[in-house]
């Protein structure tokens, strides 16, 4: 990847001494070399989001209530107009705004892009759920983007947008901003849209953007220089942000998302760039003041919650582009398609780490559509929901299950079986997207065991699973293809079976259908599926 970008920065300087400076706020991916670097006549706020995941608006778009919550993008837009009032402004976001809950996966994510420009949305950069719908309606976001989208993605196949860069130039009053973004590489195995993309090593990253930073700084010549780094502070050994901060100068400030972080909960060092981020899901919005025309720059970091966020007043332009999506979200969400018996509670943490009761169902589902021997559903592909007895609606099941995917079935050995249960429970007792729920076998594992070795038992339908015995196994084809790590299955489903029931082969469906046909089963306890055995 490293020779790929260095080569793609060679064009883009080359741009940027023959382009013209931008003005008016007008974002651009070159401009001219410019006079020398000189300290800037200004100090800028920056207002900012992270993963906000559809959390638009401050109204729930189903029930009609005020959410307790969410502060609403059309609030946001007021934030900045009043700060505006001050001094130059600009407004970015940090990534996974278009994928979540049903307000924007009903649409595919052209909600959040529609409210974003109508919010006046200066930049923001991909996160890895910018994927989740694929790669061409990715393009197709992009390309309704009233705004620059950041990443530094090399690829033959950006060349189908103008409008994905690797950094903008946003002027205002004078003053020149320049924004890089990066995106994560677990895109490239969490992420349908990701698969088969370079998204670089820790090392790579660092590469990037310390090369982004002399092209800025030296080439193009800002005033300021921001990293939209949809990298997390979690190492998961793909990058975070503070490998950023701690190898890279020249950055005044990283606004960060993917691992959900608040700013209070950010390990700042003194001396190095000043990391900050939101949390999720619109319950805070970031505004950051950077000041460097004195003799050394100074930055200014919080958050604003809901209750800080009371004073601004909304932008009204803003809220009807919200409310005219919500309408059209409402008619289709809000369709009863099943009952539950009992409450059910879906949490991140829970459907990450263990077994659950809506992974259990998931699965029994999908093992019911498919007619195999064993089912297996990522636990990160199943999302947080509250659900009460009685009435389910489609919004709500698609919260659950919001990635649109369809189910598959092969003939796998059970070698590949074991292979992929270590994968599952390979960085427990952290929270794994991967973590492996099952309908139709029951595995133990020791958690004090080396990564690899962690399985203790496993049963198929009662008995205990035979290495170079052949199983139907059902999963998604996000799993499939190699999702979440699950690289053992990509052989073995090159060549797949026919599912039993091919009417329910869409995961949601498949939910939709056990619910209706199997409420005797359903049962609000866990079975000893997934059982960790310390010390076996």
């Amino acid at each position: 990847m490293k020779k790929r970008i260095f080569a793609a920065l060679s064009v883009l300087l080359c741009l940027a001494m023959l382009a013209g400076c931008t003005g008016g706020g007008t974002p651009s991916s070159s401009a001219s070399s410019g006079p020398a670097p000189t300290a800037p006549t200004k100090a800028i706020t920056i207002v900012h989001t992270n993963d906000v995941h559809g959390y638009d608006s401050a109204t729930d778009a189903l029930s009609g209530q005020p959410s307790e919550t969410v502060i609403g993008l059309d609030a946001v837009a007021g934030l900045r107009d009043a700060l505006a009032e001050e001094g130059p402004v600009f407004l970015l976001d940090a990534g996974d705004a278009t994928q979540g809950i049903f307000f924007v996966t009903q649409n595919k994510g052209e909600a959040a892009i529609d409210i974003m420009n109508a919010a006046g949305y200066d930049a923001m950069t991909l996160g890895n759920h910018e994927f989740d719908y694929g790669w061409f309606q990715l393009i197709n976001l992009i390309g309704q983007a009233q705004f620059p989208i950041l990443s530094q993605l090399d690829d033959e196949e950006t060349q189908q947008t103008e409008n994905l860069h690797h950094y903008t130039v946003l002027e205002r009053d004078g003053v020149r901003l320049g924004v890089f973004g990066i995106t994560t590489p677990e895109t490239q195995f969490k992420s349908d849209g990701g698969f088969g993309r370079d998204f670089g090593t820790v090392q790579d990253l660092i590469d990037y953007a310390d090369s982004m930073v002399h092209l800025l700084r030296e080439e193009v010549v800002v005033d300021y220089v921001v990293c939209l780094a949809h990298l997390g502070v979690e190492d998961m050994g793909y990058g975070t942000s503070y490998d950023i901060r701690d190898n890279v100068e020249g950055i005044d400030l990283i606004i960060d998302g993917h691992s959900h972080t608040v700013l209070e909960d950010i390990v700042n060092v003194e001396g190095r760039t000043q990391i900050t981020s939101t949390g999720a899901s619109g319950a805070r919005v970031g505004v950051a003041r950077l000041d460097a025309t004195g003799e050394a720059l100074v930055v200014e970091t919080k958050n604003l919650d809901k209750a800080a966020m009371a004073e601004y007043t909304p932008v009204a332009d803003v809220t009807a582009v919200i409310d005219g999506w919500a309408a059209q979200v409402a008619t289709e969400g809000n369709v009863v398609v099943a009952q539950i018996p009992f409450d059910i509670t879906v949490a991140r943490e829970n459907e990450r780490t263990g077994e659950t009761v809506m992974g259990n169902i998931v699965t029994d589902a999908m093992r019911e559509v498919s007619g195999a021997d064993i089912a297996m559903q990522n636990g990160g592909g199943i999302r947080d929901q509250q659900l009460a007895a009685g009435d389910v609606t489609k919004a709500q099941l698609i919260a659950i299950l919001p990635f649109g995917n369809v189910l598959q079935m092969a003939e796998v050995e059970g070698s590949v079986i074991l292979e992929l249960l270590e994968q599952g429970v390979s960085m427990y007792p952290e929270a794994n997207g991967g973590f492996a729920h099952v309908s139709g076998m029951a595995y133990t594992f020791n958690p004090d065991a080396e990564v690899g070795s962690r399985i203790v038992s496993v049963t198929v339908g009662g008995q205990p699973l035979d290495p170079d015995a052949v199983y139907t196994l059902c999963t998604n084809d996000f799993t499939a293809a190699g999702g979440d790590l699950y690289t053992m299955l990509v052989e073995p489903f090159s060549s797949q079976l026919p599912l039993e029931n091919p009417d329910y082969a869409a995961i949601d469906q498949a939910l939709v259908h056990y619910l209706r046909t199997h409420q005797a089963e359903l049962s609000p306890d866990l079975e000893g599926r997934i059982q960790p055995v310390p010390g076996q």
